[in-house]
């Protein structure tokens, strides 16, 4: 037999567990989308949880422990699952990045990429980062999107393998990337025209 996709949720006071998706009873996603669970991520207010079920993304509201809703995603299962600093916006990645409204699933923006290994938000939720389009032995590259219109602002690349991730730091100014090479490669946004524009 098949091993079950389940997913559970422990909690560490009480030590008790619960069950929140159990692909075997999947009726939120059609059969085709598979049943393998490829990523997953949590809002900062522990209140919505997304997980990657075969091709497509299912959003969860935890207190009520009810699906939100359902999509299909462009380019298959998903590789990276983020949400925004406030939990309004969805992130979802793979050869595709899609940013979603977390409340009611209206799609905002759908951007070709290449293969996504990191995704990111900055603080202020004005910029969004992206890792990837680098597979062994050839670099990988960091992308900076402006949120409210999917525009590219800069890309960078400065590694010598594939990338493995990529974060912001708090202050929204600095980027860290890393690699299979080894490096981790900080980049500072302030020098950059496009920055200064997107701040304003």
């Amino acid at each position: 037999t098949e091993p079950e996709a389940v997913l559970r949720r422990l909690n560490l006071e009480s030590g008790e567990v619960d069950t929140l998706y159990r692909a075997a009873d999947n009726t939120h996603l059609p059969s085709t989308f598979g049943i393998t669970i490829s990523t997953l991520a949590i809002s900062e207010d522990n209140r919505t949880l997304a997980i990657g079920v075969g091709a497509g993304t299912i959003v969860f509201d935890l207190p009520s422990r009810t699906v939100r809703f359902a999509i299909k995603n462009a380019s298959g299962a998903p590789t990276r699952i983020v949400f925004s600093p406030d939990g309004k916006i969805l992130a979802t990645a793979r050869e595709t990045i899609e940013l979603w409204d977390s409340e009611s699933g209206t799609r905002r923006a759908v951007i070709p990429t290449g293969m996504v290994v990191g995704l990111a938000f900055s603080a202020d939720q004005k910029l969004l980062a992206s890792a990837g389009d680098g597979v062994i032995d050839r670099p990988g590259r960091i992308d900076i999107w402006q949120v409210k219109d999917a525009k590219l602002l800069v890309s960078f690349t400065c590694h010598t393998d594939a990338l493995l991730g990529v974060s912001f730091l708090r202050d929204t100014r600095s980027v860290l990337s890393g690699s299979v090479d080894g490096t981790v490669c900080r980049w500072d946004l302030t020098r950059l025209p496009e920055f200064l524009q997107s701040s304003r």
